[in-house]
């Protein structure tokens, strides 16, 4: 019997991450065999999934609380799929709490099975008491982030390995962007801002009036400057219409939305700046190489939360793993069109110094971010296999 590994993933992105995961390790290892919990793209890449994903796959208590029923019997099924199952050790990606109800009671039924998390809980952020509280449950952590083995070391947490982040795999290429320069007929000189107010209802709501703004506060001089702003189906309508409410002031400009990864890469291959929500883009533009401005704002209730228990100097990440403000962040009552136009006006300028301080940063970044294989799906396939091996 060769090789049976259990993977379970409960949001979209870690599905993404599962399935990458799934066919690395069938390039190691030809005969492997896989179950567990997934959405389309693990089961695209053979995973027969214990239950719909999307059944756990809730955020906040808004969400959570009238699926409680479910999720708990989704617990339950997975608890007995995994003790019923020969596996050989199971991989958590995502919904963590899930995920630490499943270990918990998969280490009382079989105490010796390894047990691996794909993506480390951000004790570095808030709640570091968690590193010790899960070690009991997990033998190994696969992070995404460059310091967060040496987080989990300081707080006698598991074993932290450092694997890359997606992001570092899924860059633009000469082919996006030349097929966006003539998809959207860009000619030399133009400059371009890529405009990202988020990909949730909320986060776009709030934060419309802020960047919509800030396009109006930005110098007339730019009369060259075309605007794109990638936008998820769900969320279009609402930038359509802030659009459309804010569009005097706006037609010294050209603004187009654009839907798709290609697209969006292209575009990140183009841009001469961005505006954009706090988030994993940032991290995606600063390995692209564009310089950024980062704006976030977040109800009043939830913002009192986060700063009494918040642990960290930024919440943008290539701040974090550069260790010094290289992107301009503006949070909540900072979150204003003043403060962001003036922060994005020079780096819409080629030769000033903020912009070239962004470019030189954004070099070092993707040099730390950097994995010995270059992707970081092989790279956590082989981290993988020899932990279980040694």
């Amino acid at each position: 019997m060769g090789l049976h590994l259990t993977i379970i993933a409960g949001e979209t992105s870690g599905d993404l991450l599962g399935a990458r995961l799934i066919a690395a390790l069938k390039r190691r290892v030809p005969d492997i065999e896989f179950s567990g919990v997934g959405g389309i793209e693990m089961t695209k890449a053979g995973i027969q999934s214990v239950f719909p994903m999307e059944d756990i796959s809730v955020m906040g208590l808004q969400e959570i609380l009238p699926r409680l029923k479910l999720i708990y019997r989704r617990i339950d099924e997975t608890v007995k799929s995994i003790s019923q199952s020969d596996t050989d050790a199971i991989i958590f990606i995502d919904s963590p709490e899930f995920a630490v109800r499943v270990a918990k009671r998969i280490r009382r039924a079989r105490p010796d099975l390894p047990m691996i998390k794909y993506g480390a809980p951000t004790v570095w952020g808030w709640r570091p008491g968690r590193a010790k509280a899960i070690k009991p449950y997990y033998n190994l952590i696969l992070a995404l982030l460059p310091f967060e083995p040496r987080v989990y070391r300081y707080l006698n947490g598991s074993e932290c390995r450092y694997v890359g982040h997606p992001a570092v795999a899924n860059l633009p290429t000469d082919e996006h962007v030349k097929a966006f320069k003539n998809k959207f007929n860009i000619v030399e000189g133009e400059k371009i801002l890529a405009l990202l107010p988020g990909s949730r209802v909320g986060e776009v709501n709030r934060l419309n009036e802020p960047f919509i703004e800030t396009l109006r506060k930005l110098e007339d001089k730019k009369q060259n400057l075309r605007v794109f702003i990638p936008a998820v189906p769900h969320i279009r309508d609402k930038i359509e219409e802030a659009l459309k409410q804010k569009e005097s002031g706006l037609e010294k400009f050209q603004i187009t939305l654009i839907e798709g990864e290609d697209d969006k890469l292209g575009l990140f291959g183009c841009a001469t700046a961005a505006l954009a929500a706090s988030g994993t883009v940032s991290l995606e533009l600063a390995l692209a190489g564009v310089p950024t401005v980062v704006g976030y704002d977040i109800e009043r209730w939830l913002a009192y939360f986060v700063i009494r228990v918040a642990r960290i100097p930024s919440v943008v990440m290539p701040n974090l793993i550069l260790d010094k403000p290289v992107i301009p962040e503006f949070l909540l009552h900072r979150c204003t069109a003043e403060n962001l136009s003036a922060a994005l006006q020079p780096l819409l300028d080629e030769n000033s110094e903020a912009r070239n301080n962004q470019i030189e940063a954004f070099k070092a970044l993707k040099d730390i971010m950097t994995t010995e294989t270059d992707d970081p799906s092989s790279e956590t396939a082989k981290q993988l296999l020899d932990f279980l091996t040694s």
